[in-house]
């Protein structure tokens, strides 16, 4: 549910809002890098900031939605004592609408489903350098850095950077939301909740027609659908009123690396062990360790880039694989991925050993070693 805004509609919008939870970047003397203001209830990890630096300043203040309204129509953000201008924004803003925890480049995932509006800024988005915090600021290696832990982002990879220059609105919706599936051999249970929702629809989506529920009740509610025959191809939770979808979950498990925030897969036991599913915890230790690997294998072994590039490419089958594969043919797939390593000449057998090695040390629940094709 995407399309664009006019500058006015959002300005219109944010004058009938409440509070506004702003969290905003400037260097350069008031150049404004990342701009967010969050309507209805505040983002997960919301924390006062004030940060300073010699080129830099981060700020992160409740305010309210006419505050943030006066500045966009006034072409200047004034915080504190920081005046930022706003002289090169876009007269328009794109919109979209975010199903409840989803991930979103540069930004933290939002507890409750959303509707946004951004706004790009007209320049671009580079600093260099590191920050020293004045005061009781913390320093940072970089402004990517400082900015990712304005923003909510603490875990972001090494490589991670602050995207292009935008003023970003985002207002979360209570009145509706999936808190929780958890997807059986022969039934899914779904958990709903919110201030709003009689009246909304529980459906079990698929490639062919699936079961809904109509809800009465206005408060959380728990239901459960039966699939006598395992989960439907296509299958996806989506909860909407009058046309339009208020959250969703996609639960078919070949249309995503690894399961969506809030949804879960029972492993009964034995599972794991014979032919069943990678359970999703294991899933998401399995995506650690191969970034790990990939890390170690550039420090400790000698390969040129085109090496490094198969082997990332490999690995990455191999992490994204885990969501897809039985946990039996989830360890065929990786000492099929050893073996061919070594006959494409990517590698020698003692540089596959070596991976299959840390592979093992970082996985010693699922692989063991030695792996007696290539020897030790």
């Amino acid at each position: 549910m995407s399309g664009t805004a006019d500058m006015h509609d959002v300005i219109s919008l944010l004058e009938e809002s409440g509070a506004a939870w702003v969290r905003l970047a400037t260097s350069n003397a008031g150049e404004l890098r990342a701009f967010e203001a969050t309507l209805g209830v505040s983002p997960p990890s919301w924390s006062e900031v004030d940060w300073n630096y010699s080129s830099a300043r981060f700020i992160a203040t409740r305010s309210a939605g006419s505050t943030v309204a006066q500045w966009l129509g006034a072409g200047e953000v004034k915080v504190r004592d920081l005046v930022v201008p706003l002289t090169d924004l876009a007269p328009n803003a794109i919109t979209n609408r975010r199903q409840s925890m989803e991930a979103m480049a540069g930004h933290e995932p939002l507890g409750w489903p959303s509707d946004e509006w951004s706004i790009s800024l007209q320049r671009s988005n580079a600093f260099s350098g590191e920050l020293i915090g004045i005061g009781d600021s913390p320093s940072f290696v970089s402004f990517d850095w400082a900015a990712a832990n304005l923003l909510g982002l603490p875990r972001v990879s090494p490589n991670w950077s602050l995207g292009s220059p935008e003023i970003l609105i985002r207002r979360q919706d209570t009145s509706a939301r999936i808190s929780h599936v958890r997807v059986d051999l022969t039934s899914v249970d779904v958990v709903v909740e919110g201030g709003d929702l009689a009246g909304s629809v529980v459906e079990l989506a698929g490639d062919i027609p699936g079961e809904t529920r109509q809800l009465e009740a206005p408060d959380q509610q728990k239901m459960r659908f039966d699939t006598p025959g395992g989960l439907p191809r296509g299958a996806w939770m989506v909860l909407h009123r009058n046309g339009e979808w208020l959250d969703r979950r996609t639960l078919a498990r070949d249309r995503r690396s690894h399961p969506e925030p809030g949804v879960e897969y029972v492993v009964h036991p034995g599972d794991a062990e014979t032919d069943g599913p990678i359970p999703p915890d294991e899933q998401v230790r399995i995506h650690e360790a191969v970034a790990t690997i990939k890390v170690l294998v550039r420090a400790q072994l000698q390969l040129d880039a085109g090496q490094l590039d198969e082997l990332d490419q490999r690995l990455e089958a191999v992490a994204e694989n885990s969501s897809r594969l039985t946990c039996r043919d989830w360890k065929v797939m990786v000492y099929g991925t050893i073996v061919m390593l070594v006959a494409e000449h990517i590698v020698t057998p003692d540089i596959a050993q070596t991976i299959f090695n840390l592979l093992c040390r970082e996985l010693p629940h699922l692989l063991s070693t030695p792996f007696p094709m290539l020897g030790s």
